[in-house]
């Protein structure tokens, strides 16, 4: 219930502000135990509405009226006559008791009384044709705005007092819980929705009533029109007390509503349009009016942004109003957007002076507008600073600038910069200087680009001021070097226009004393000059606290200041403070760089090298500084020959300084990765660098040559003991830049060993596995140099000294050494892929083997223990083939030479490990190969063929592979490489035979592309159905098995096909073979008389074949 009484009390007025007959709304109060109703009831609360102004309604209510005069204009078809009333309506709210306690600021018989202005209006447009047509179901076009009006004259909805809205809200009559983006309530006969809580429009479902929609729409952009502007213009007659306010009143951004929109479009575009609607307040003839749109004149938008400067531009109009006939008008930046989002932009810009035609009438009257001397500096000030072509030629041609003491008006080229390096020939009085309104940096560089100067100086008046200065010095020397920078920076600024320094006169002030020297720094240990030709010298009483003694010199007998570093012991300098003017120094006849002789720097670098040595106070950031300038200066005397054959004297000077200490040339490259001082030197990150040209000619190197490091390095072993710990940073920072050089001999190049004990590189190795045992001979190369240096001195790895220190075993020399990849590439192209169990077949035929086994072995071998890193890569799947024959010297040699082979005499071993063999790089890029002899262990050997020279450790280009002669011996070291010739798996017969494994390529090589396993199973598929075939001319073989290893190491036979020749022993198909390539050859038999021999294979087939 409280919240009810609540709700109620805070919205009462709201209830009467629109009603027609409801004139009063009160609140009883009945207690429960009331015997006599009508005498116990209590007023608690009462809202009563008193109209205070209604014109012409004669007491009739305003929905009488307005339905009456509608009916009287459509028998009289006059739609277009304005049907408006203006009424001003007192509410009045009592407290009488009981609600102090339920309102928030009230208390028991307060009385709140608001006086509302509303302005009603019917519709005479589009919604009176609506209205007669019977498109509004009956309602009249009727609205109506309305206003608090506040006893301060104040207009605004959120001054309304307790009771009612404080932000804009639509009304039917009656409140509606919707709120208008405007400054008014709005009432009219709007179709709302069913609940009265929002007013209907198009929604996105599209259920509304489009008619009541329409109706909505005309009614807003028709009657609320109307009222709105009736509203307005009562509040401008007669309720207005600021204009701000009132253009506070005018409908503006609606927002995205659209429902708003068709108002705010309408309002502007009568405003525009109506030629007596006067809504604008401005002035005429200097006095305030109300104008119409057409009247106006407003400021440019870009004014907007400084109140101050708007205020004063719009005062300027207002000033020059009747001269010029315009009636200048303030417009709010909200309502300019208004009219621009009303789509009527090219009509305020019509109306709109632009700022460069108020600059221009401004600039023309300057000095007779009435307004205050600073404003009008402000106003000058602010166009200064719009960077627009057109303002700044009105600056330019208009008096328009204040000058000091007095404060007239120049023009901009009549003016002199204030900081100008020759003000001081001007006095105050003379009115060139602008005043401080316009010092600020910004405006005097906009004033110079409109042509601010000093005045032209006669030259024959500088070569008088400079004679002047030695009178000056005898009074004052610092008046003098001021009179002198005056002068040197008159001819600066004018050396290189039509004005420049005449010759005649450059030469005359050449022979003149009036440049001071430069003086002696703090840091400046050396000799100078400049000193020996000191006087006795005065100062003025504004000066006292900066004297110095100072002689003035002529500028033919000088040096340019920036050469101190060059000549300072010997010659006069001008001060550093006249550097700027450098040119035109020279062109006074001081003297460059060039003037400087060589022998000159030669002296200044000697001095400051043995000063060096016998002083410890000598600056070292000044001592460097004198280092570079001389070093500068020689390098730009480079080209001459006689300076470069000079330089190459500092050859064993030490004239480069690094660090703390000077070194000699020959004792230092430009760029040295390591600090190998106290015997070699780099210019790494120092100054000297730039002057390559330079150093090269006395001496210093790019790089220190092979034989200088081994140099070093043997100085330190001649002592023959372990080094220090210092000895052994500094051989091994010696050691790392032999990256960089070219090992033309390695013989005595010593290098560190763990012990600290300089050694020869080749009795050192590298301690890089654990698992192989070391030596007594191993000595391995201390852990502080690394792995790139070890390669590049061919320091072996450990395994490396294994292999060559213990030969039986890690195998000797081995390996297809014809060619390299390239030529397996080619000879691959005359055997595809499916051709290599075949050569396999043909090989181990050759061999003299009963048996041929291939294994598919996908397993992951265990990767520790093997010949080296790369091994890792072929412990993964590979094709194992095995054959019951064992290698032979003449097989081995064989398979070395690629393309040839070991059957290169015997026609019938056509496959025998030749080229044929090499068919078995399209799977693998290291073949290796495991043959064992059970009658001969000696004969036992493992081969590995490395074209590529990556995989088995010594494999060279000439002899890429390596084997091993005792392959018992190498299997207890690195037994991960032997389980991958399955000796364990009963492949083997009787622990002899050959066990080839070829790793399947993983990824494309030089020789081949990648294989995958997938691939690989189609080969031996497609070699399955062909295994039959291919034992038909085969002389030895007569069993060929497939089988598989799976993941235990457990051996699964897939295929097999066996062969049985007829007739005769095993080797009866070879002797006849060989029988008759003889006869054959000799041209004695034929082929009726080739014997005839039965060869059974696998019982598919039985046939006789010559």
């Amino acid at each position: 219930m409280i919240k009810l009484l609540r709700l109620f009390y805070e919205s009462a007025g709201n209830l009467l502000l629109f009603t027609q007959n409801v004139q009063e709304i009160s609140l009883h109060h009945l207690q429960n135990d009331s015997i006599h109703p009508d005498d116990d009831m209590v007023l608690v609360f009462k809202v009563d509405k008193q109209e205070l102004f209604i014109p012409r309604l004669n007491k009739r209510n305003i929905l009488t009226t307005f339905t009456e005069a509608s009916k009287k204009a459509m028998r009289e078809e006059r739609s277009k006559t304005k049907q408006t009333f203006i009424c001003r309506t007192n509410i009045r709210i009592t407290n009488s008791c009981g609600l102090a306690d339920v309102v928030d600021g009230g208390k028991d018989g307060d009385t709140f009384e608001s006086e509302w202005l509303i302005s009603w209006s019917l519709g005479v447009g589009k919604s009176f044709r609506m209205y007669i047509e019977g498109g509004s179901d009956g309602a009249l076009p009727l609205t109506a705005v309305a206003l608090p009006i506040s006893e301060k004259g104040n207009l605004h909805i959120y001054d309304a007092s307790l009771g009612f809205y404080r932000e804009s809200h639509l009304f039917v009559f009656l409140p509606i819980p919707v709120k208008v983006p405007f400054s008014v309530h709005i009432n009219g006969c709007f179709a709302v929705s069913a609940d009265r809580k929002r007013l209907l429009s198009y929604t996105s479902d599209d259920k509304t009533d489009s008619r009541q929609v329409t109706w909505n729409s005309v009614l807003i952009s028709d009657s609320l029109l109307n009222s709105y502007l009736q509203f307005l213009a009562y509040v401008r007659n007669n309720c207005l007390h600021d204009v701000s306010g009132f253009y506070y009143l005018w409908p503006k951004d609606c927002g995205p509503e659209n429902t708003w929109k068709p108002l705010l479009k309408e309002f502007y575009k009568h405003v525009v349009e109506e030629e007596d609607l006067k809504m604008f307040f401005g002035f005429r003839n200097k006095e305030s009016v109300w104008l119409t749109f057409d009247e106006c004149t407003f400021l440019d938008e870009s004014f907007s942004n400084d109140s101050k400067i708007c205020s004063l531009a719009y005062t300027v109009l207002k000033c020059l109003s009747k001269e010029h006939n315009i009636c200048p008008t303030e417009l709010p930046q909200t309502i300019r957007k208004a009219f621009v989002e009303a789509g009527l932009s090219s009509d305020i810009n019509r109306k709109t002076i632009s700022i460069e035609a108020f600059y221009e009438i401004f600039l023309k009257n300057i000095a007779n507008i009435e307004l205050d001397l600073h404003d009008k500096e402000r106003l000058v000030i602010h166009a200064l600073r719009q960077e627009n072509k057109n303002i700044m030629q009105h600056l330019m041609t208009n008096a328009c600038i204040t000058s000091k003491p007095k404060g007239n008006f120049h023009l901009p080229s009549e003016m002199v910069l204030p900081n100008s390096p020759w003000k001081s020939l001007f006095d105050t009085e003379d009115e060139r200087f602008p005043s401080d309104a316009f010092c600020r940096e910004d405006i005097l560089k906009a004033l110079q680009n409109l042509g601010m100067k000093t005045s032209e100086i006669p030259w024959d008046l500088i070569r008088l001021q400079a004679r002047k200065n030695e009178n000056i010095n005898t009074k004052c020397t610092e008046c003098a070097r001021e009179r002198a920078e005056i002068i040197l920076k008159y001819i600066h600024e004018n050396r290189r226009s039509d004005q420049a320094c005449p010759k005649d006169v450059a030469d005359d002030i050449s022979d003149i004393e009036f440049i001071p020297a430069m003086t002696k720094s703090a840091e400046w240990k050396w000799k100078w000059k400049a000193d020996e030709c000191l006087t006795e010298s005065k100062v003025c009483c504004a000066h006292e606290l900066s004297w110095k003694s100072m002689k003035l010199n002529k500028p033919k007998n000088m040096y340019i200041s920036n050469l101190a570093l060059q000549v300072g012991c010997s010659d006069i300098l001008t001060p550093e403070y006249f550097h700027e003017y450098q040119e035109d120094l020279f062109e006074l006849g001081v003297k460059g760089e060039e003037q400087v002789g060589i022998k000159t720097l030669r002296e200044q670098l000697l001095h400051v090298t043995e000063s060096h040595l016998c002083s410890e106070n000598v600056s070292e950031s000044l001592e460097l500084r004198i280092l570079e300038a001389v070093f500068k200066s020689f390098e730009s005397r480079c080209h001459d020959d006689e300076a470069i054959s000079f330089l190459n004297e500092f050859l064993d000077k030490p004239v480069i300084k690094i660090g703390k200490r000077f070194v000699s040339p020959c004792s230092v490259v430009f760029s040295l990765k390591h600090d190998c001082s106290p015997f070699l030197y780099g210019l790494d990150n120092s100054p000297f660098l730039q002057y390559k040209n330079t150093l090269e000619a006395m001496g210093v190197r790019k790089q220190f040559d092979f034989q200088t490091l081994k140099f070093v390095l043997k100085q330190l072993k001649d002592r023959d003991e372990p080094l220090d710990e210092s000895e052994i940073g500094l051989a091994c920072r010696v050691a790392l830049l032999l990256e960089d050089v070219e090992l033309d001999d390695l013989d005595f190049l010593y290098l560190p060993d763990s012990e600290g004990i300089l050694r020869p590189t080749t009795e050192l190795c590298i301690d890089d596995c654990s698992w192989v045992p070391q030596s007594d001979t191993m000595k391995f190369l201390h852990g502080t140099i690394p792995p790139n240096i070890a390669k590049i001195t061919k320091i072996r790895s450990k395994r490396n000294h294994d292999i060559t220190e213990e030969t039986s075993e890690f195998g000797i020399d081995f390996g297809q050494h014809e060619n390299l990849t390239n030529r397996l590439k080619r000879i691959l192209d005359g055997y595809p892929d499916v051709c290599i169990m075949k050569e396999l077949l043909q090989n181990a035929d050759d061999a003299g083997a009963t048996e041929l086994h291939f294994i598919k072995d996908f397993r992951e071998l265990g990767k520790e223990s093997v010949f080296s890193e790369e091994w890792k890569d072929l412990q993964g799947p590979a094709l194992c083939v095995y054959n019951d024959s064992v290698f032979s010297e003449r097989d081995l040699e064989g398979i070395q030479n690629l393309g040839i082979g070991s059957n290169r005499e015997d026609l019938t071993t056509i496959g025998k490990y030749g080229v044929g063999f090499n068919a078995v790089y399209h799977l693998t890029d290291v073949p290796s190969f495991l043959s064992k002899d059970k009658s001969n262990p000696e004969r036992d050997t493992l081969c590995v063929l490395d074209p590529h020279c990556r995989y088995i450790p010594c494999a060279t280009k000439r002899k890429p592979g390596r084997r091993f002669k005792d392959p018992s011996k190498t299997k207890q070291k690195y037994p991960d490489v032997f389980s991958g010739y399955l000796e364990d798996s009963g492949v083997w017969c009787e622990n002899s035979g050959t066990m080839f494994r070829f790793p399947l390529r993983q990824a494309c090589s030089d020789i081949s592309p990648s294989i995958d396993i997938e691939r690989f199973n189609v080969l031996i598929e497609q070699f399955k159905h062909e295994m039959a075939h291919s034992m038909m001319f085969l002389h030895n073989v007569r069993r060929i098995i497939i089988s598989s290893i799976d993941k235990d190491g457990e051996l699964h036979k897939e295929h097999f096909a066996d062969s049985k020749i007829s007739g005769e022993s095993g080797n009866a198909i070879y002797n006849t073979t060989l029988e008759t390539r003889m006869k054959l050859k000799e041209h004695k038999v034929s082929m009726s008389d080739i014997q005839r021999l039965g060869n059974e294979i696998h019982h598919y087939f039985n046939n006789q074949w010559r």
